[in-house]
């Protein structure tokens, strides 16, 4: 199971981490891999983030033994190898068929939850703002009240079944190269500039 973005309040991680570290069956076959934050040299922010991770998912000790790791911030690259991890096992040392959870109640877009759908991962999403116009619910991903544990937590659930959906990662891969790449959401605003400035002097 894994989550990327900023170590800020507004992301959610702990909720993710509360949601993982309270079910029993996640937690026996799932690790859980938090990527994002400066570990080193945290803001403010970055602190109260990692005391409640700490609060939730023990010392780095704890977490090691339980199956969390924090990453902190990574290269995209290096991202991107985590979540193709993820989807499609390491050898030996990951299996495949994870999850992508992400803990915001609200995202505007949402750059990692796209790039999860891209490397063929089932999607966790707010409820609120941009992921839902391009998740489909039930098969690409589960939309839900992401500011809620409970929720939360049976939304990652019902998402590791969506493994067996036939055709879901061709449908979350082709949604992605054909309408979320940068030429074309480019093409896309371009159409959009064009209607706006017609009849603009």
């Amino acid at each position: 199971m894994v989550t990327v973005g900023r170590l800020h309040p507004n992301k959610g991680m702990a909720r993710v981490a509360a949601a993982w570290a309270g079910c029993p069956t996640l937690r026996a076959e799932t690790n859980l891999v938090i990527v994002g934050g400066d570990l080193e040299g945290p803001s403010a922010d970055e602190i109260d983030v990692l005391a409640q991770l700490d609060e939730v998912l023990g010392d780095a000790v704890d977490r090691r033994r339980r199956g969390a790791i924090l990453l902190g911030h990574q290269p995209n690259e290096s991202v991107a190898h985590v979540l193709a991890a993820a989807a499609e096992g390491f050898g030996d040392q990951v299996a495949p068929g994870g999850v992508y959870a992400a803990g915001a109640t609200k995202e505007e877009f949402g750059l990692a939850i796209v790039e999860a759908l891209g490397a063929g991962l089932p999607v966790v999403v707010p409820d609120d703002g941009g992921p839902p116009t391009y998740v489909a619910h039930g098969d690409t991903g589960i939309v839900t009240d992401t500011g809620s544990v409970e929720r939360l937590r049976a939304a990652i659930l019902a998402a590791r079944a969506l493994w067996a959906v036939p055709g879901r990662v061709a449908r979350a891969r082709t949604r992605v190269s054909e309408t979320m790449t940068i030429d074309a959401m480019a093409n896309a605003l371009i159409d959009v500039y064009g209607a706006v400035c017609v009849g603009v002097p």
